[in-house]
């Protein structure tokens, strides 16, 4: 029995234990306050137009609008399989959600070990378990992040990707140090449970890095920005050793593999959701350079940059409040004190962020900035064990003084989040925004079946595509969207999607493709419109029907 005892004693250790307890209630507190607010359908609201094209193609394992996601696409079709909801688009606000949480105890676990780093006698292990989960909380609580993680989006599973990636990195170069610090998370090959993951982070956690940001950029490609510093930051660490190095390397181009997803389903025939036609090469290479984005990168004018970084820095510290702001400064200082590596790596990161979303021309850029804010979480909890810390050693010469400061410095901690809460609710808060399935409705009730449908503009028509391609409604209507039809494998794809109601030779302009498609049909279906320019009422009738317009001949 003392033989037994002595080795759950081993295994089952109070203060690694505490760590996932708080994991867990961080997890959970995140989760509960996503559902609390959670859309219950495709929305307009906090950017989310995307979200019905990206729920649409991924339940047909079609081909997204570029780069064409197949990270996501595959993850959230497998997550519907394997769940129950009536929605789809529900089913996949529940995938934001989950992602957000696990990027969230992602960021929590980060600032744990940088914690520890702070102070390896771990003499206040459970305090800065405190500080980590109220900086992971605050992060979690940030509008922006918020905001992403209630809709059918790409961004907090991108976060996820970032922060396992950013973690792994830590981790591997404090396993092959033997830093102390580790132990926490069972670091150093000791013979207890999580052993086995020591031993595969401390041998593969540069591939495992690798892979998460080639992975992650089939879901978002803007987590590349993550590869140059952490390649720098493995340099750093490792020295002139290669293996690393390349292991690192090779890991992206492993996870970069989920792009063969897109040439493989292009090449259905009349998958409706296809851009691009990503079964030629010129599709593929089209496709996953994001052609029509390109113009928008460092799109924003010179005159303008000033104006956009101030009104971001103001955004910057909306979530995180000017005091967490202040603290994360202080932790930045204190972790380039201690492991300076780290730092610079952090600092090269969210310049490369910054510099990267605030000269992209559109106007939810900032969306780019959501690691940014998940770094200066970390930064936040560094900063309040650092304060708190450095305060007992300069100000406390008896323990009651020392509790005093440090209920002080929790309590602030705690308090950010909480007061994030309060201010970001009721802007973030979309559990009753119906608004776009409602307009969906709207239009599918206004047309007879048998129509044809031309849709303009992105919250227009990826909201129809949801309510006909997920939903069922309209079946035997033949949506067409008008900006698509100024590319030749768009045209293609209408011919074998509907045949008979697309003319068999292709006009040559985008006009001119629109006013064939119209007299095509004309006399023999109804056709409707979501929008109409002055060159279809100067050639035909047009008769307003609630949400939509009907064209008929003159």
């Amino acid at each position: 029995m003392a033989k037994l005892a002595s080795r759950l004693t081993r295994i089952i250790q109070p203060q690694r234990l505490a760590v996932h307890i708080v994991a867990a209630l961080v997890f959970g507190l995140s989760l509960l306050l996503y559902l609390i607010t959670l859309a219950p359908g495709v929305v307009w609201q906090h950017y989310g137009q995307d979200g019905g094209e990206l729920v649409s193609a991924s339940l047909m394992l079609g081909v997204a609008h570029p780069p064409g996601y197949p990270t996501y696409l595959m993850i959230g079709h497998l997550f519907w399989r394997a769940t129950f909801f009536d929605s789809p688009a529900f089913t996949f606000n529940l995938l934001s959600a989950l992602s957000a949480a696990i990027a969230v105890v992602g960021f929590y676990y980060l600032t744990t070990i940088l914690c520890h780093m702070l102070d390896k006698e771990s003499r206040r292990s459970y305090l800065l378990l405190i500080v980590s989960a109220g900086s992971s909380l605050t992060f979690a609580t940030s509008s922006v992040f918020w905001s992403q993680a209630v809709i059918a989006e790409v961004y907090t599973m991108n976060s996820a990707f970032f922060c396992l990636a950013l973690l792994l990195a830590v981790m591997t170069v404090g396993a092959r140090s033997s830093a102390s610090s580790f132990d926490v998370f069972n670091m150093g090959g000791r013979n207890y449970v999580g052993a086995t993951v020591s031993r595969w982070i401390f041998n593969y956690g540069t591939l495992l890095s690798g892979i998460c940001i080639g992975v992650g950029m089939g879901n978002h490609l803007t987590i590349v920005f993550l590869a140059p510093p952490l390649l720098l930051y493995y340099f750093y660490a490792e020295g002139l050793r290669v293996r690393p190095l390349f292991a690192f390397i090779g890991g992206i181009f492993i996870g970069l593999m989920v792009y063969a997803y897109l040439p493989l389903r292009a090449g259905i025939i009349g998958l409706p959701i296809n851009w691009g036609r990503t079964d030629t090469l010129e599709g593929f290479v089209w496709q996953i350079t994001a052609v029509p984005y390109q113009d928008k990168v460092f799109g924003v004018a010179s005159g303008e940059i000033g104006d956009r970084l101030w009104s971001w820095a103001w955004m910057t510290v909306d979530q995180m409040t000017l005091l967490g702001v202040v603290v994360s400064i202080v932790g930045l200082l204190a972790m380039a004190r201690v492991w300076p590596g780290i730092a610079m790596t952090k600092i090269n990161v969210a310049l490369i962020y910054v510099i990267y979303s605030v000269s992209y021309a559109t106007s939810d850029s900032y969306t780019y900035l959501i690691p940014v804010y998940g770094i200066m979480g970390v930064l936040l909890g560094l900063g309040w064990y650092t304060l708190g810390d450095q305060l007992v050693k300069r100000l406390a010469d008896d323990p009651r003084r020392k509790i005093t400061i440090w209920a002080l410095v929790l309590s602030l901690a705690l308090t950010l989040p909480i007061f994030n809460v309060a201010t970001n609710y009721a802007a973030t808060d979309v559990s009753e925004n119906t608004e776009a399935f409602d307009y969906v409705q709207g239009v599918f009730n206004n047309i007879e079946s048998n129509a044809v449908l031309v849709a303009t503009g992105d919250n227009e028509v990826f909201a129809i595509w949801y309510g006909h391609y997920s939903e069922g409604m309209g079946p035997r209507v033949s949506v067409i969207v008008a900006p698509l039809l100024q590319y030749d494998w768009y045209w293609e794809t209408l011919t074998q999607q509907h045949p008979g109601r697309i003319p068999e030779v292709m006009p040559k302009t985008y006009e001119e493709r629109i006013l064939q498609i119209v007299k095509q049909n004309i006399g023999n279906r109804p056709v409707y419109f979501t929008y109409v320019d002055a060159a279809i009422e100067s050639d035909f009738d047009v008769q307003e029907v609630d949400q939509v317009y009907r064209v008929s001949s003159r």
